[in-house]
């Protein structure tokens, strides 16, 4: 993101959730990851080789244990990208949970987004993962509409399904609740 992001992917994403996730794995931490709205696309891949089971039969500690899509993107065919699977909403479509002055704050620290990281394919989609995987439904996503969001989930097998009464960016206005329902989901899945 930002102005040097031109001809960036999905890939630079995915590899500073590697890099961030890495050493806790090494220290032998389990991680539950909590993809949100385009985030879906790079935690998906990265999850790839990185599940607890997989980095054991590898002789190696920690790993992703469970990840968890909020309000996020997910691409249901290897092969596909973002543009390919949703088609071509400004602040209130984002943020409509949030006050009038949190929306503004938020939409302000937004910074421009390479168009390459939609375009580019991914090869790992998440029916290919295999620690439990959860959707999180926002009921009044403006960004994400709800029919878009079930399509997702029942593209997934194996994918369970949540509901959570809030728009596209809970975590501002509906913390809480999100942050509930990620606990629960948690341990539902433990």
């Amino acid at each position: 993101m930002g102005e040097d992001s031109r001809g960036v992917t999905w890939e630079a994403d995915k590899e500073r959730i590697l890099r961030t996730a890495v050493p806790y794995f090494e220290a032998g931490k389990e991680i539950v990851v909590v993809a949100h709205s385009y985030g879906g696309i790079p935690s998906t891949v990265a999850v790839q080789n990185q599940e607890v089971a997989e980095r054991s039969a590898r002789g190696l500690k920690g790993g992703f244990r469970n990840i968890i899509f909020l309000a996020a993107f997910s691409i249901p065919v290897r092969g596909w990208d973002l543009i390919t699977t949703f088609g071509e909403g400004g602040r209130q479509a984002l943020y409509d949970d949030a006050t009038e002055e949190e929306s503004k704050r938020a939409f302000k620290l937004i910074t421009t987004h390479s168009q390459d990281a939609f375009e580019t394919e991914v090869d790992f989609i998440p029916s290919d993962i295999t620690i439990p995987k959860s959707y999180i439904i926002c009921e009044n996503d403006r960004v994400i509409p709800v029919a878009v969001q079930e399509q997702m989930i029942n593209g997934t097998p194996g994918m369970k399904a949540h509901r959570l009464s809030a728009g596209h960016s809970p975590f501002l206005g509906r913390l809480k609740n999100t942050v509930d329902i990620v606990v629960s989901v948690i341990n539902t899945d433990a």
